[in-house]
């Protein structure tokens, strides 16, 4: 018990420290403001007649969103930044030229990072007392949208690095689509006593590990082969290959905590399934199905269910508290 209260202490401690002082919540609020101010601004402008001014002036306001998307995120609020960050890539990907630009790599990697955000946060509300069945659900699935969109910034930075080494982005990465394509793809054990489909989420988090694995060897083989030309080429060519790296790890660990969740429902599956024995011995039962362990004191096994979702890999990020003017 000391050794709890010891690192209870110690993650309080690293909380306030991490909290935001007033005149930094000040900054941030006062940010956000201007942001919003000069996106209302860029999007009730009339749409310039040259195609030119039109792309420059959807860029500019996919980069407002961008930025409003940093600020949610800060604050916690990964929902909006979801929804910030969504609305910048779609920009992006219409009005840049190059689809292997480095704008469309961060805002896919920042809108992964939303979507694992909130599925951590979710996860830990489904594992307190009083989660429903929808937070396991979203946390599933915010879970598979943020490991896609990284497998999505992967392949958009190993297009990039394709083009720094003299190659065609579709050649590198043709081998790999054909492999996600194949019928040979890993097959991944899952049991269905959640209501969701673990089985295919388990097997969606296997592919893209195992794409991601298969994109940094062809981009191995591609820098040994046609190595970049000048120095800073190949600067930028190392620094892609450690982001990819970064990337990979992020998704395994991702995959480890949707493995986590899935698991600590099926305890909490087969848990309900044992209490439903003793009903007549004083346990009722909700109109959902979930069992309460009324008169039965604190389960194990639901305790071990409850552990393992209450510590996902993923940490979220620290909600920074902004309190806005009225």
């Amino acid at each position: 018990h000391h050794d709890n209260d010891d690192e209870q202490q110690q993650q309080e401690q690293e909380e306030e420290e991490q909290a935001p002082s007033p005149e930094d919540a000040e900054d941030i609020q006062i940010a956000w403001e201007n942001l919003e101010a000069a996106r209302t601004i860029l999007e009730k402008m009339e749409m310039p007649k040259d195609p030119a001014m039109e792309t420059k002036l959807q860029l500019d306001l996919a980069q407002v969103m961008l930025r409003e998307g940093d600020l949610q995120r800060l604050n916690g609020q990964y929902v909006s930044s979801i929804q910030d960050y969504s609305s910048c890539l779609a920009l992006r990907q219409r009005y840049l030229k190059d689809k292997w630009h480095r704008s469309i790599a961060d805002t896919q990697f920042n809108l992964g990072l939303s979507y694992l955000s909130s599925s951590s946060d979710l996860q830990k509300e489904t594992a307190a007392a009083g989660g429903t069945p929808n937070a396991a659900a979203l946390a599933k699935e915010h879970c598979e949208k943020g490991i896609a969109k990284h497998v999505e910034c992967a392949k958009t930075f190993c297009g990039m690095l394709a083009k720094l080494c003299g190659a065609d982005p579709d050649t590198l990465l043709e081998s790999v689509d054909n492999w996600e394509e194949s019928p040979a793809k890993p097959a991944v054990a899952g049991l269905k006593t959640t209501g969701l489909d673990d089985s295919a989420s388990s097997m969606a988090a296997a592919v893209a590990s195992q794409t991601l694995n298969r994109l940094r060897q062809a981009v191995t083989s591609l820098v040994a082969s046609h190595p970049p030309a000048d120095t800073n080429a190949a600067n930028t060519v190392y620094d892609i290959q450690q982001v990819l790296d970064e990337i990979q790890e992020t998704v395994d660990e991702a995959e480890r905590s949707l493995d986590a969740v899935r698991q600590a429902a099926q305890i909490k599956v087969q848990a309900q399934q044992q209490a439903g024995g003793f009903r007549g011995a004083g346990g009722d039962a909700e109109e959902d199905g979930i069992t309460t362990s009324i008169g039965f004191g604190t389960s194990s096994t639901f305790a071990a269910a409850a552990a393992a979702a209450s510590a996902p890999s993923l940490a979220a990020a620290q909600p920074m508290m902004v309190v806005k003017k009225k």
